[in-house]
């Protein structure tokens, strides 16, 4: 399939990398708080089927992603300081929130209304081609 591609073959400069790496430093601790919400959400997601026949409940995929938005907002890194604040949206670029809100609305429509199922009918052909 990547046999069509070209690469090119350039040195890269290790030292650079290793350089601008270090000067990164450690992980502070609100950067290791938000590494462990991202986990734990994404472990729930993963093993989603497997706690519902466990405990018997109806854990779906938008609980567990508001469950892991609300870590933010409730686990403190100093006395009164969150990970998000109550001002944290005035810095989000609304109009690319809207754009991924908007494609995943549209994934749903096209699954729900199975026309994936359909075009995935039309293009069946391309399977066998040789390329």
């Amino acid at each position: 399939m990547i046999s069509g591609l070209k690469f090119e073959n350039k040195n890269i400069d290790r030292t650079f990398i290793s350089k601008k790496f270090q000067e990164l430093g450690n992980f502070s601790f609100k950067e290791k708080v938000t590494v462990f919400i991202l986990t734990l959400t994404l472990s729930l997601w993963i093993l989603k089927n497997t706690l519902n026949e466990a405990f018997g409940i109806n854990l779906n995929d938008a609980v567990i992603a508001i469950f892991g938005s609300f870590l933010f907002f409730i686990i403190p890194i100093k006395k009164s300081n969150f990970i998000l604040s109550s001002d944290w949206y005035r810095n989000i670029p609304w109009n690319v929130l809207i754009l991924f809100g908007g494609g995943l609305s549209m994934a749903s429509l096209i699954t729900s209304t199975g026309l994936a199922n359909e075009f995935s009918k039309i293009f069946y052909f391309l399977t066998h081609l040789n390329y």
